[in-house]
């Protein structure tokens, strides 16, 4: 298909959007340059959320086994351009890159499949909220407050319950710590958590055009490890 017929937007048809993957991949060889160097990104994870929607839908082997087959597929156009005496500290950046990259598509797909599932609640929805600029784990007291200054009214029991059924859903991570002779739970936002607000918020999990989603839970994951001595 000439690039001209081809949406400009990732399509949700898995050969279109590897015939998108496949142009832009070949863009990057024009003579004049391209304005956009990384444009291929969209279409490579649009390809990549389809395999991980056929594994978490548990759709036939054959359909996971054709996700990986287009991928292949669109490899090839860069064979040769593929380092063999790469730094090992550049190949495993590399590496490393790609994992994340890998793993936000899951994330994008387990968030919509979630939804689907079954639509936050209007207390888990401002749960969610208190702890989005939280730059460490809260405590439920904490999480309690910033509600009440809301003029929320919700019980520390409940706001204890809810919390404890997001972390259990994988919206949330949680540490537990000795304090006042007990044990108790300290909250912040798992990247699924932080997909669900974006798409209550704008529609979409496309986390690529939001990078603070992984900056924000590494930056509250260092300070545990701090707080932890970990």
């Amino acid at each position: 298909m000439p690039s001209e017929f081809l949406p400009s937007a990732p399509s949700t048809n898995p050969e279109t959007a590897t015939l998108q993957l496949e142009q832009a991949l070949r863009d990057l060889a024009r003579p004049e340059g391209v304005a956009n160097p990384k444009a291929y990104r969209p279409f490579l994870l649009q390809l990549i959320g389809q395999a991980w929607e056929a594994v978490a839908y548990g759709k036939p082997n054959d359909e996971v086994q054709e996700s990986c087959e287009r991928i292949e597929r669109v490899r090839r156009i860069l064979e040769e351009y593929i380092p063999t005496d790469l730094d090992p500290r550049t190949e495993a950046a590399i590496e490393i890159l790609g994992a994340i990259r890998f793993l936000q598509a899951a994330i994008r797909v387990l968030a919509n499949r979630a939804l689907r599932r079954r639509p936050l609640q209007t207390n888990e929805q401002r749960i969610l909220d208190s702890l989005r600029d939280a730059k460490t784990y809260l405590q439920r007291k904490d999480v309690h407050q910033q509600l009440e200054r809301q003029h929320v009214k919700l019980s520390p029991p409940r706001v204890g319950q809810i919390l404890s059924d997001l972390f259990h859903d994988g919206y949330l991570v949680r540490y537990q710590a000795p304090a006042q002779g007990g044990v108790t739970g300290f909250y912040a936002l798992a990247p699924l958590g932080r997909e669900v607000l974006l798409y209550q918020e704008t529609g979409s999990t496309d986390s690529q055009a939001r990078p603070e989603l992984w900056e924000s839970y590494e930056r509250v994951t260092e300070a545990v490890a701090q707080r932890t001595g970990m």
